[in-house]
């Protein structure tokens, strides 16, 4: 063996050999020894950005309020990697908190905040700084190249010095267990919650455990988006609760009979309904033998216990002894039997704790109520198809959760869904309130039973914000010969009506690229491309063409590459803003402008300058390209002059309306919006024009630096931080954005803006409703297409410096 081979293995043995790269484990080190509450955030600033925009957050403090206030100083931090957020309790109304992350520059950009104040100290020679700003204050220092931030100074204390790994076994084998694709995991110390306490009274909630189970670890992964919020996790089981089987697991029935009308409905297994009750005897107790489901109805004025079974008889023999048939109603019988229960322990807080009197059969549930009318509303709230599984509303929301489960809640009023949150938060402090809106017409707890755990789902949705998007997948990645010049575009392979991707890099290189990331041909240029390319047909084939201007010249190339004779066409004075392609009639019979500083210029598809367009220029350059506006039978060409000049054009160049008055253009483009030809002013107002050339102005309260975007019926706006589509406003974290871009696919409005400070790409509906798994990484704005002609819809935007990225949005 060579000496250069045998030192090259000696290398690799050595670095393979050194301390490994350090992970999440090292940020688990120094979680304070008496966290109650740990938050698992992937990306902090997608997550608190969640937080701020989730509607039912806004509407309800689930965090108590002194511990909200502290929080609240977390905004002075530069949040960028994964992080732990410790929330320590130690007392009924004082909490503190650790933030842990790898950010490490906060330690000295803290420094440079003009609104704080800043004290030295340390311990054991690590350095730890007190930063003030009015009423927040944190303790900051950084150990082993974490961060670490807290309101308390004993518990920054606490992780510098850290803790032995003995005690911290069963946190960390629950913290594997976290979707590493989800917005946050919350991990939960000693957590007083479990599903089956939906069914218990307040007194029946605490559990015995020994001890060593004392502390125990429950796990939430969170899902956010403006209109959801659902908690997925694992909730340990005890040895008070035996464990449950899978074969208990099943799809819960009663939703079947539930009335739309229903106050709520409860769902279990027959041994959770009997567990420590008075229903293990007879009567009931040989009902439950032949039963698989127990379920509650909460009418509006009545409880209904229902017993889903196979044996149709099991109801009369159980009730033998005592079953007097009543009456006969549309064909079911409602007998009377002697009173049974109350369920003390099962019914209440919820139900009213009435006997029950009466019984009947409803395909195969056998329904216990206090009252015959409780019966007779029931049979005919199921025939009429009134049922909770029959409500779109709730199926759509309910799609999400496993079609099986142990056990399910479904809070129906808000009363219900108040008194499950109750339940849940109900060792978080007795200052926390709660109210449930229509906005989330079901409040859904659910249970899936296994040997050790509960899975355990809780999910508030809004109708209708159930995301477009189920997944997003990366269909490539790819990297340019150079950097990237201008954002790249989706354009229509005509052979098999697929998008492919064109893009220009600094060396001025024009790239095609094919959907699976292959690029089909790369054209050097003279220079760079001004504006947008855009897609035509001269030939009026079916074959398209890519036309587009550089400084010296209108350019139109064919789908390999190739100049189309006789382009392109060379242009003496340089042109100044990007192309606008005019298909006046629709027949492809297209018009090419071209800006030249002050002056408009019209080419035909021969590369011919259009004879008879009679506009003589501007007194001021143009700020935009033409843009054509077609209304009724009436073409318009505008034109926005520096000098606050609006020229609305006939398609041969002469005046066609006279703007009364002068505009102080913000630079935004002119719209048709509303039956007016629409654009803003630099002091932030809407300004519109209508076919007579009369000027209104409204204010909107736009800031000076704002963008607008606007379809014949939709506007959307961007001021600072502050998205606005249709009246629907959406606060973002405050950053550089692109202008906001309206893109109107399959008759469903699309808006997406990018920023390009922190490279996230965001998505909204016309209702300002954050598409799920939205933001992902991006550094351009984007171009949003359907992919295949198949409603598959996917979006290019640029990656690093030198990449290009297309998403598919499945």
């Amino acid at each position: 063996m060579r000496p250069k081979t045998v030192f090259l293995l000696l290398f690799l043995v050595l670095v393979s050999c050194t301390t490994p790269k350090k992970t999440n484990s090292d940020l688990i080190s120094r979680i304070p020894e008496n966290a109650s509450v740990i938050v698992k955030i992937p990306n902090p600033q997608a997550f608190f950005n969640a937080l701020k925009n989730n509607t039912f957050l806004q509407e309800n403090a689930l965090l108590p309020p002194a511990l909200s206030r502290k929080l609240e100083a977390l905004r002075f931090l530069d949040k960028k990697s994964e992080a732990l957020l410790c929330v320590i309790r130690t007392s009924d109304s004082l909490y503190d908190f650790t933030y842990i992350s790898r950010d490490v520059e906060n330690y000295t950009t803290l420094d440079s905040l003009k609104d704080g104040d800043t004290k030295n100290s340390s311990l054991n020679k690590t350095a730890i700084k007190q930063f003030s700003s009015g009423k927040h204050k944190l303790f900051n220092t950084v150990v082993d190249s974490m961060f670490i931030s807290s309101s308390s100074e004993p518990l920054i204390e606490e992780s510098i010095l850290g803790k032995s790994e003995v005690g911290r076994e069963n946190f960390r084998k629950i913290f594997a267990l976290a979707d590493k694709d989800k917005q946050a995991s919350v991990f939960l110390r000693n957590h007083p919650f479990h599903p089956e306490d939906i069914t218990r009274t307040d007194s029946t909630t605490a559990r015995k455990r020994n001890a060593a189970q004392q502390d125990h670890w429950t796990m939430f992964d969170l899902s956010l988006s403006p209109g959801e919020l659902l908690l997925s996790g694992i909730i340990p089981n005890t040895d008070s609760l035996p464990a449950n089987t899978s074969a208990q697991i099943a799809e819960r029935k009663t939703i079947g009979i539930t009335p739309v009308n229903a106050r709520g409905v409860l769902s279990f297994t027959p041994a959770d309904f009997s567990r420590g009750d008075s229903l293990s005897v007879s009567p009931v107790g040989d009902l439950l033998a032949s039963t698989d489901e127990v379920g509650i109805i909460f009418g509006e004025k009545y409880d209904a216990v229902v017993f889903h079974t196979f044996d149709a008889g099991v109801a009369e023999k159980a009730f033998s002894s005592s079953a007097v048939l009543n009456t006969t109603f549309r064909d079911h019988n409602i007998y009377q039997i002697d009173p049974v229960g109350p369920f003390s322990q099962t019914l209440p807080p919820f139900g009213e704790g009435k006997e029950l009197m009466f019984y009947t059969a409803i395909e195969n549930h056998i329904v216990l109520a206090h009252t015959v009318d409780a019966l007779t509303d029931l049979i005919v709230q199921y025939q009429s198809k009134s049922t909770l599984n029959k409500r779109t509303s709730y199926t759509k929301i309910a799609e999400e959760l496993p079609d099986v489960s142990s056990l399910l809640a479904v809070g129906m009023t808000p009363g219900f869904k108040e008194l499950f949150l109750k339940k849940l938060f109900s060792g978080y402090g007795k200052d926390l309130s709660f109210s449930v809106s229509d906005n989330f017409p079901y409040m859904i707890v659910q249970g899936v039973a296994d040997r050790n755990y509960t899975h355990t789902n809780i999910l508030l949705r809004k109708p209708g914000s159930r995301r477009s998007a189920s997944g997003i997948s990366q269909k490539f990645n790819i990297a340019l010969d150079a950097d990237v010049a201008i954002p790249p575009q989706l354009v229509t392979n005509h052979q098999n009506k697929q998008k492919e991707v064109v893009v220009q890099d600094v060396e001025h290189n024009l790239y095609l690229i094919s959907r699976d990331g292959k690029v089909l041909w790369k054209k050097k240029l003279n220079g760079r491309i001004i504006g947008r390319i855009a897609q035509v047909d001269i030939f009026r084939n079916g074959r398209l063409q890519l036309a587009f201007t550089l400084s010296d010249g209108l350019y139109i190339v064919d789908r390999n590459g190739k100049d189309v004779s006789p382009f392109p066409v060379k242009v003496k004075s340089p042109i100044t803003k990007g192309l606008a392609v005019f298909d006046y009639d629709k027949n492809k019979k297209y018009r090419f402008f071209i800006t030249q500083n002050n002056i408009i210029v019209p080419f035909n598809a021969q590369g011919k300058r259009v004879k008879g367009f009679d506009f003589k220029g501007t007194q001021s350059p143009i700020i935009n390209p033409p843009e054509h506006i077609r209304t009724g039978s009436r073409d318009y060409i505008a034109v926005q002059e520096e000098n606050g000049n609006l020229h609305l054009l006939h398609r041969t160049g002469k005046k066609r309306v006279n703007v009364k008055g002068k505009i102080d253009f913000s630079g935004n483009k002119l719209f048709f919006y509303n039956g007016k030809f629409t654009t803003s002013n630099s002091s932030g107002d809407l300004v519109q024009v209508d076919k007579q050339g009369r000027l209104n102005k409204r204010q909107l309260g736009l800031a000076k630096d704002h963008h607008i975007d606007a379809t014949s019926r939709t506007l959307a706006t961007l001021s600072d931080n502050i998205l606005t589509i249709k009246q629907n406003k959406y606060e973002l974290d405050y950053g550089i954005y692109t202008q906001p871009e309206i893109f109107y696919i399959h008759d469903k409005i699309y808006v997406s803006v990018t920023d390009i400070q922190t490279k996230k790409v965001y998505l909204f509906d016309s209702n300002a409703l954050l598409l799920g798994h939205f933001p992902v990484y991006g550094t351009s704005a984007i171009d949003l297409a359907d992919l295949d002609g198949r409603r598959n819809l996917g979006f290019v935007t640029q990656g690093e410096k030198d990449k290009v990225v297309l998403y598919e949005i499945k």
